[in-house]
């Protein structure tokens, strides 16, 4: 039944989610509501090398449109043409909310792009009907598109991962997330060692299955926490983080979003939820937020330079992070790279440099804000009108890349983190170390000396392009600017490189950071890869 008032969130565009199909307010129509479930088939966009590559079927909605899916049928394409994979064989009556099925496809080829055609065979109340990779109307018809790596992620001692991820436990009337399960076995394949799952925390706090109803109970984020925990207890697979999006309010009363990491208890932020007529308020301020954190769990700014459209600034007071909140000695950081190398980024880049040249010793990360998308981003471009596409904010496309630590072991990838032991990257890889009289400081770390040597080790794939050159910065604190120390370019296929070099320091508090870029001959910038400062005190 349409409610009379609509939640305010309805307004609110850019939803990067699933895009869901059957909200509707009277009197307005949608033009791409349709009297089926949403449908839809999803694979990793790249898979990394001897991984099977998992398929995602998904049907949600079917308590209110049921349907009988027979059988989906699967093409691969290459260049050489389609070749079709044995069927799979459902044979379900599905009447369920959620229903998911994941299948694990044998590698078509060994490496390379393919295209999977993959499409659903059911009924609709007794009529036969297909679809090809969705249901959703006013999107062309694509396949799923995915890269068989024949190298695996580039570096050593490197576990990658995405800081920013949504799951199913995100639902509301506009958008929906992926199950838990389907996402850690999408990262799984795509190479990464954990994922964050930071679901909102005006859905966290929801009745399961009423995204309208707050639950005292918090039954939905025990949910969450149990599964989290069972999933990682199966081992061989990428670790799930258990996080938390919270939103809080800003030096201007403005709400941000903090991800939370780690933390054992939930945190309330409902202002821009949308849920409430004029109730814009969140719960928590950022210094409210840092002091209710434990010793292990870590805030992080979410993309903290977005510039939200207007209207959500009017209707859920939606802003940027102030310098003022990311100066707080409980914000570990900034998540400066959010899905896609945009305006956003740099300007997060700026403001970060900013803080680092006034003495403030913050950390940058990374995470693609993938809302269920693991192959394409499929959102509503303009409400109850249409849908659109793009290939940012995929799964794993923006990584984290934490250093010299175990595999599987939560309280050392938060502990990394919250350290700065770590790089950023859409591609190749860097690690950088200081040596001065036999002690040697790693990315993060700060060592005393008057005299350091810098090291790097530089990394890409011919997933990611050749090497095309690094820059190593340094700034000294209470100065306008940093310097570029060394720039290097590279000709033609360089996949590696290590490089040194020693440097004399003036009195006072300095920093080093390297970047590194990776792409084609002749061809535009595929892959960037930044550290994370080390610092030297030299008085």
């Amino acid at each position: 039944m349409c409610p009379i008032w609509p939640d305010l969130s309805w307004l609110l565009p850019g939803a990067v989610l699933y895009a869901e199909m059957h909200y509707r307010w009277w009197p307005l129509p949608s033009r791409y509501f349709r009297k089926e479930p949403e449908i839809l088939a999803d694979a990793p966009r790249r898979v990394e090398p001897g991984q099977p590559l998992p398929l995602l079927l998904l049907v949600k909605d079917a308590h209110r449109y049921p349907i009988a899916l027979e059988r989906v049928t699967v093409e691969v394409e290459t260049g050489q043409g389609r070749q079709a994979l044995p069927e799979i064989a459902i044979g379900s009556e599905i009447s369920d909310h959620w229903w998911h099925r994941s299948v694990m496809l044998e590698r078509p080829f060994p490496t390379g792009d393919v295209s999977l055609w993959v499409t659903f065979h059911y009924n609709v109340r007794g009529k036969p009907r297909t679809c090809t990779t969705h249901n959703l109307r006013s999107l062309k018809v694509r396949p799923l598109r995915v890269y068989l790596a024949g190298e695996s992620l580039p570096g050593e001692k490197v576990v990658w991962g995405d800081l920013h991820v949504h799951t199913s436990f995100t639902e509301d009337m506009l958008e929906f997330g992926a199950p838990l399960a389907a996402t850690r076995q999408a990262a799984t394949a795509a190479g990464l060692g954990f994922v964050c799952a930071t679901d909102h925390s005006y859905d966290l706090d929801d009745l399961p299955g009423n995204w309208r109803t707050p639950d005292p109970g918090l039954a939905k984020w025990r949910n969450f926490q149990g599964a989290v925990a069972a999933l990682n207890e199966q081992g061989n697979g990428a670790l799930i983080v258990p996080g938390e999006e919270v939103s809080v309010r800003n030096a201007s009363d403005q709400n941000v979003h903090a991800l939370v990491l780690g933390h054992p208890e939930f945190l309330p932020g409902s202002g821009d939820a949308g849920e409430r007529l004029f109730r814009t308020r969140s719960e928590l301020d950022v210094g409210a937020l840092t002091q209710c954190l434990t010793p292990d769990s870590i805030a992080i700014a979410a993309h903290p330079c977005y510039h939200f459209p207007l209207i959500q600034q009017l209707l859920v007071r939606r802003g940027a992070w102030k310098s003022r909140d990311l100066q707080h000695p409980g914000v570990c950081g900034l998540q400066v790279l959010n899905g896609r190398l945009d305006e956003d980024f740099f300007r997060g880049m700026a403001e970060w440099k900013d803080l680092l040249l006034k003495g403030h010793r913050k950390f940058i990360y990374a995470g693609s804000d993938a809302h269920g998308n693991f192959n394409m981003n499929r959102q509503i471009r303009m409400l109850f009108v249409n849908l659109e596409e793009r290939t940012t904010n995929v799964l794993g496309t923006c990584r984290t890349g934490v250093l010299d630590v175990q595999p599987g072991d939560v309280a050392g990838i938060l502990a990394a983190l919250k350290a700065g032991r770590c790089i950023i990257s859409t591609g190749p890889f860097i690690n950088m170390r200081l040596t001065a009289e036999g002690r040697t400081a790693a990315i993060g770390e700060t060592i005393r000396a008057r005299k350091v040597e810098v090291s790097l080790e530089l990394a890409s794939t011919a997933e990611f392009g050749p090497l095309a050159g690094f820059r190593l910065l340094r700034g000294l604190v209470g100065r306008g600017a940093e310097e570029t120390l060394h720039e290097m370019s590279f000709d033609g296929e360089r996949y590696s490189a290590e490089w040194e070099s020693a440097y004399e320091l003036e009195p006072g508090t300095t920093y080093f950071r390297a970047e590194v870029e990776s792409r084609p001959p002749g061809g535009t910038i595929t892959g960037l890869v930044l550290t994370n400062p080390i610092w030297v005190e030299s008085f």
